[in-house]
């Protein structure tokens, strides 16, 4: 997508995505880091937000939290795994409008799902991006684990 101006934004979550990639395009790789650590801040208000209303935070638990709310949203997420230590998610597009907008960006906005997972489950996460759309892939393909 070349033009951004096509970008629906409905939510404060698609604003600071389209502001992140608006950011990213005209600043470029300097500004990852920063844009990271908000999405991280985000992730992690949202996480803990969840926390109040579970009464289990092992990653199964979370996970499946995680993937109702994805659902909500209309978001075409594929469960692939899950466990107490991993889950595997796949989505035929991304659910923070990076189409086209390159594996960095993805990189540094997917801190919001790893905030969204360590402040639920009270515990360090990993994160593999296998595919996404964001660098051409057909789809994202994307890992979370608990790490140790």
């Amino acid at each position: 997508m070349d033009s951004l101006k096509e970008v629906e934004v409905n939510t404060a979550r698609d604003a600071l995505a389209l502001l992140s990639r608006m950011v990213y395009r005209k600043y470029g790789d300097e500004v990852l880091p920063l844009i990271g650590e908000v999405c991280r801040k985000l992730g992690r208000a949202i996480g803990n937000q969840m926390r109040k209303n579970l009464d289990s935070f092992d990653l199964k638990s979370v996970g499946n939290v995680f993937l109702e709310g994805a659902r909500r949203r209309k978001s075409p997420v594929t469960l692939l795994e899950l466990t107490e230590k991993r889950i595997r998610v796949k989505s035929e597009r991304c659910g923070l409008g990076l189409a086209g907008a390159g594996r960095p960006i993805c990189e540094a906005m997917m801190n919001m799902d790893i905030g969204i997972f360590e402040a639920a489950t009270g515990e360090e996460i990993a994160l593999s991006i296998l595919k996404t759309v964001a660098d051409g892939d057909e789809c994202c393909d994307v890992i979370f684990t608990l790490k140790g």
